[in-house]
């Protein structure tokens, strides 16, 4: 595309030039035509002066075009490139240090729910995270319904907030092992 732009601003410039050299165009388009000395005539300067002026408005507008979307593509791969780099450093980050933190710290009952949320808080706020910590509610329609369970979220707040959620503990009274909670970072479908 950069070189689309800067060969329309070539072309302008030539454009420009014949423009008002009209005799110097005329015999390099239709003068070698001819033997001995022609001249163009006035209409025939007119017309092309007119549309050579024309053709490099065009090609002026061309380059621009082309200029502005080279450099809008530039942008969006660096821009693709920053969130790509953000993204693998919470991989990273939550893979080598949240999860085992995490893990380490959340101590869970039988029943799916979470007895330390102090402490998880605590260290969220130690690794510059944030946690949600929301408790289920209980099924209706179960004659026996098990006892409301505890959900933790960890969420990286150097994410989108729509995408920032890396740790994700279902609590469940049916058993729970939360070692086998996956970080799980999820980028947006244009990245």
């Amino acid at each position: 595309m950069l070189a689309l732009g800067i060969l329309s601003f070539a072309a302008a410039v030539a454009l420009v030039f014949f423009a008002f050299k009209p005799d110097l165009a005329f015999r390099l388009d239709e003068g070698w035509k001819f033997r001995g000395k022609t001249e163009p005539s006035e209409t025939y300067v007119a017309v092309n002066t007119v549309g050579r002026i024309i053709g490099a408005i065009v090609a002026v507008g061309v380059g621009i075009g082309a200029i502005a979307q080279y450099t809008t593509d530039q942008r969006s791969a660096r821009e693709k490139q920053a969130t790509d780099e953000l993204y693998a450093a919470a991989e990273q980050r939550c893979a080598s240090e949240l999860r085992p933190r995490f893990n380490e710290t959340a101590n869970w009952n039988s029943a799916g729910q979470l007895t330390n949320p102090q402490e998880v808080q605590a260290l969220a706020h130690d690794l510059g995270v944030e946690v949600e910590i929301t408790t289920s509610t209980t099924l209706k329609g179960m004659t026996d319904p098990p006892p409301p369970s505890t959900n933790l979220r960890v969420l990286d707040p150097t994410l989108p907030e729509s995408h920032g959620t890396v740790l994700y503990y279902l609590g469940s009274p049916f058993g729970f092992d939360p070692t086998a909670v996956q970080c799980d970072i999820t980028r947006p479908s244009s990245v």
